[in-house]
């Protein structure tokens, strides 16, 4: 009978071809790893390891179904038997064409009620079904789908029929049961099995809660348009807010409709159109049948673009906004929408929107979220839609106040942030006014980071509006991230527009400083050539203040350029000698001889940490810890940050010594700073470490990921750490 049935099996699968095996196996597969019927059992004493990957996955057991007939057989008779309970073993087939959400498919695997919301023609639908196809393998009792939109009568959803087809779709008996019956059994068929439902086009909390049950093993997707409160309330997970498509999605999105090649012949205005319509499905699709009408014309797209920028509606564009609500939304929201609509930069926070509109925003951002008027980005970043930033705008004197509003306020906490992180430093400008920091929800670190996009668009703001003094003070703030975060590219914009409000204003100490930031961001990029020039302006300016906490400044950046100069040489296999970094440990001698003559005790504890770091690279151990004692000595112990950094340069005096105990708790004390600065120098030292101490996968494991970190970048540095990797011993079978 087994050969029979084999036999049998065999040729169903034969004559269903290629494309049906790829849709039943699959399933089976993840039948088995979910524990249905017989086939978990039958799988894994058959097959000890299945691979992980879902394609390599389904051909191993293909390719046992055709060289073993009594596994054909078992397989099919197990399958049979799900079948028979009603478990449909044909993954549902996905949408055509398009594919995106990458992220978002990643938060809808797991068992549990999971709340897609998003406006009409958003892609909430195309979601669901991406989600069905991918994910019902690993919910073998069954999946059903309901459009809830079409069991409404007069607004109301006939439950019963709802349930009545999530029943029937499931392979579940009803009999004759009446509505308060079959609500019992929709209920309880559903608790102990997995399953996979989809519930598209939800109307609130009310039908929500009706439609999804506890049932711990099953996926429950419901798609809902709008975040309403009693909704938020409800919903037992976090709901996932649909905004624009994946990076790259929406030009995929266009070209799919048009062809890629309308698209290839005019690249700027097809990022263009892109930015205008922020990735929505609805607003790109719109666009493309526009474009499909238009391809035999000259430059469609640019002709696109210009009428949406002049505010055309060529597509029904202004009908989606005011499916939106846009022309619907409370007076009071409409005028703060309009002043959020002039914030500088793509995005906002919701720290920068209460200081635009000088009054809290948070009920204005729900409301827009809710809408779709706005979308949440990444690091808490807020964004309007920008066909909705061109619609409303305030008035002139509106639009000035509150500019100037967002100007004081983010400056007054940039300069209060500087202020607690570094206390008495040499900055461009002088810091003024209330330098208390009271944001009890953001560190300064957090509060610079998350606002540093904005900070460099008021540099830029404060010196077209002639306020160069405080374009200056921000440089300041973002001398700051550099220092904690990098960031160097965007930085250097800001710093760039700081040195024209410094000329403007004849500030040679501001000058001198914000041209020695430009020639140590430009060292950080080995841009050497382009460093040192900017570093000979910034001494030009230092000759006519004659101050010297600045000189010293000057000779530790001029000192970091040959340190790094000499660095660069080595990781693209220079040899190193014990005087390779003699012209650098000059100039950092130099800068100590001030600090000590003028009793810079700040300025003293980094040079004579920095000139430790470079005796420790010529070797000379002991004079390296004696000047280690003197930066402790003059180092702020409440600025972990600087401490961390001495325990660094010591953990590699320990290293040169090979103290291993005195190396790894010295390396520990490092790593607890509030910087990631520093995070790579300190993996390369220890990954060094380990390779000394004979901890060949150890080493291998650091220089790895070290040499896939600088690859990224495109740094030379990697080659140095694939050198380091090809020494090593091979690895062990």
């Amino acid at each position: 009978m087994l050969d029979v049935l084999a036999d049998e099996a065999l040729k169903a699968l034969q004559l269903a071809g290629e494309e049906t095996t790829k849709l039943v196996v699959p399933a089976a597969v993840g039948a088995a790893f979910a524990g249905a019927g017989n086939l978990r059992q039958l799988m894994f004493r058959r097959i000890v390891t299945l691979p992980r990957d879902p394609a390599a996955r389904t051909a191993k057991v293909v390719d046992l179904l055709e060289k073993d007939p009594e596994f054909r057989a078992q397989l099919f008779a197990a399958m049979a038997e799900l079948k028979a309970r009603g478990t449909d073993l044909i993954v549902p087939p996905g949408p055509d064409g398009f594919r995106d959400r990458t992220a978002v498919l990643a938060q809808l695997g797991e068992p549990g009620i999971r709340v897609v919301v998003g406006r009409s023609g958003w892609g909430k639908t195309y979601l669901a079904q991406q989600v069905r196809h991918l994910r019902a393998a690993e919910y073998p009792d069954g999946n059903a789908v309901v459009d809830c939109a079409q069991f409404r009568t007069d607004g109301a959803l006939r439950y019963a029929e709802v349930f009545a087809s999530v029943l029937r779709q499931l392979g579940l008996s009803m009999g004759e049961a009446g509505d308060a019956e079959l609500f019992t059994r929709y209920e309880r068929a559903l608790l102990h099995g997995r399953f996979l439902l989809v519930f598209d086009n939800v109307d609130g909390a009310a039908e929500a809660r009706e439609l999804a049950r506890n049932w711990p093993l099953s996926l429950v997707l419901l798609t809902i348009r709008e975040l309403t409160d009693d909704l938020h309330v409800w919903c037992p997970t976090p709901p996932v807010l649909l905004g624009g498509l994946d990076d790259g999605a929406g030009r995929e999105l266009l070209a799919h409709q048009v062809g890629a090649t309308v698209l290839d012949a005019e690249p700027e205005a097809t990022g263009q159109l892109l930015e205008l319509c922020d990735d929505i499905p609805d607003l790109l699709r719109r666009a493309g049948a526009t474009l499909r009408l238009r391809r035999a014309d000259v430059r469609p797209v640019a002709r696109l673009v210009a009428e949406l920028r002049a505010g055309q509606d060529p597509r029904g564009f202004d009908g989606i906004l005011t499916a939106l609500g846009l022309k619907s939304l409370p007076e009071a929201v409409r005028a703060d929408l309009a002043v959020l609509s002039i914030h500088p930069g793509r995005s906002f926070t919701r720290d920068s929107a209460d200081a635009l509109l000088g009054h809290p925003a948070g009920a204005t951002i729900d409301t827009l979220l809710s809408a779709g008027l706005a979308v949440d980005g990444p690091d808490g970043q807020i964004r309007l839609l920008r066909l909705v930033r061109q619609r409303v705008v305030p008035s002139a004197e509106v639009r000035d106040a509150a500019l100037r509003r967002l100007l004081d306020d983010v400056a007054r906490c940039a300069m209060a942030a500087d202020h607690t992180l570094e206390g008495d430093r040499l900055r461009p400008g002088a810091l003024t006014g209330d330098l208390a920091w009271r944001i009890t929800h953001l560190s300064p670190v957090e509060y610079l980071d998350t606002h540093t996009i904005l900070l460099v668009d008021l540099v830029e703001f404060a010196h077209h509006a002639g306020l160069h003094d405080i374009a200056i003070r921000l440089c300041g703030a973002l001398e700051i991230v550099l220092t904690y975060r990098g960031r160097h590219h965007l930085i250097a914009t800001g710093i760039g527009w700081g040195i024209r409000s410094a000329h403007l204003l004849g500030d040679d100490l501001a000058g001198a400083r914000l041209y020695s930031t430009r020639g140590r961001i430009e060292t950080a990029l080995a841009e050497f050539d382009r460093a040192a020039a900017s570093l000979d302006i910034a001494e030009e300016h230092a000759r006519r203040v004659a101050f010297p906490r600045l000189d010293s400044s000057l000779l530790e950046f001029r000192a970091r350029l040959e340190r790094d100069r000499v660095q660069y040489a080595i990781d693209r296999g220079a040899e190193q000698t014990r005087d390779s970094f003699g012209a650098a440990a000059d100039l950092v001698r130099q800068a100590l001889e001030v600090d000590r003559a003028f009793d810079l005790r700040r300025a003293r504890g980094i040079h004579a940490r920095e000139l430790a770091n470079l005796e420790v690279r010529a070797g000379r151990a002991r004079e390296a810890r004696d000047l280690l004692d003197e930066a402790m000595l003059f180092t702020d112990p409440g600025k972990p940050r600087n401490v961390s950094r001495i325990h660094l340069v010591r953990a590699r005096v320990h290293d040169l010594l090979e103290e291993w105990e005195l190396f790894d708790s010295s390396i520990a004390l490092a790593r607890e700073n509030g910087s990631t600065t520093y995070d790579l120098e300190i993996d390369d030292l220890v990954a060094g470490n380990a390779r000394r101490r004979g901890d060949i996968e150890g080493a291998r494991r650091g220089w790895d990921a070290l040499a896939e970190r600088f690859y990224a970048l495109a740094h030379p540095r990697y080659a140095r750490y694939k050198d380091e990797l090809n020494k090593l011993p091979p690895v062990r079978p």
